[in-house]
């Protein structure tokens, strides 16, 4: 079986996996299985006779047997890869049920007239606002006076819009935000059904003195993931926050999941002692 075992052992250098080899027992093991087989009846009538298998046949044989056995240890190698932490096929990411995931937040807008910073990617446009913001006046995301970032064109888009202004002395967070959101404020506690709502505290990065040092300062969230009626679709969010003396308002809106706006929402550090003058206080009036 010389020039037999030559046959097989170029099949078992070609047709094993890298770094198996099929073990010698066992082509050897299929071969005596082949060579004592007999072969199949004719006919009913045909003398019970038996036959040696030909050459063709019994290396077809051989071709089978080494492929059956290099799938067995191919099997075998990739389970012990498992068990010993070796690679593993990973199922594919579950596409948001928000459009797109927001993007690496790899740049940094800093406010020029309203008092923070906030990263955002670097390839979507940033509209800073026109101040001043005076009280009474609803910011609807397409207000120019609020700064604005927004994803580039395309059917899953994304907004943050912001603006502050300095508030009167004891001015508290209700108040301000009857008059920041007066559609949102505290005498509407319910003003849209929440779809995809915020889960948690919102904790925002700033001072609240001038000169002190940054600390974590709690935003209300007056509309909460409600269906938003902008140009954008998608969801709202829309929160108010007091920091060193100034009330701000960011609202988020378009194809954002509630995770991606904790997310942005996370990257934003309230700096009122940098805010520009333009963005004074309202009178005193407005505080009732």
């Amino acid at each position: 079986m010389t020039k037999s075992i030559d046959v097989e052992r170029t099949l078992d250098v070609y047709l094993a996996p890298d770094g198996v080899r099929v073990p010698d027992r066992v082509i050897e093991a299929a071969l005596d299985q082949i060579q004592d087989t007999p072969q199949a009846r004719r006919g009913l009538l045909a003398p019970r006779r038996f036959t040696q298998m030909p050459t063709f046949a019994r290396a077809a044989a051989v071709l089978i047997v080494a492929i059956v056995a290099v799938g067995v240890l191919a099997l075998a190698v990739g389970q012990r890869g498992n068990d010993f932490g070796g690679p593993s096929p990973s199922a594919p990411p579950s596409p948001s049920p928000f459009g797109l995931p927001l993007p690496p937040l790899d740049a940094t807008f800093v406010s020029p007239a309203y008092g923070y910073q906030i990263r955002y990617p670097t390839d979507w446009s940033v509209r800073p606002g026109t101040p001043p913001w005076e009280v009474g006046v609803g910011l609807m995301p397409d207000n120019p006076t609020s700064d604005k970032i927004l994803s580039p064109v395309g059917p899953d888009r994304m907004r943050i819009s912001a603006a502050s202004l300095l508030l009167p002395s004891g001015m508290t967070i209700d108040a301000f935000r009857a008059n920041a959101a007066p559609l949102a404020g505290p005498s509407n506690t319910t003003p849209c059904t929440p779809i995809a709502p915020l889960s948690g505290p919102v904790l925002l990065e700033g001072q609240t003195s001038p000169g002190a040092s940054p600390q974590q300062v709690q935003a209300v969230v007056s509309i909460n993931g409600c269906g938003a009626l902008a140009e954008l679709g998608g969801h709202v969010y829309d929160l108010e926050v007091i920091a060193g003396g100034r009330g701000y308002e960011f609202t988020l809106d378009g194809e954002i999941s509630s995770a991606d706006a904790l997310a942005w929402l996370a990257t934003i550090t309230l700096e009122p002692a940098r805010a520009a003058a333009a963005t004074g206080a309202p009178s005193a009036s407005t505080s009732k």
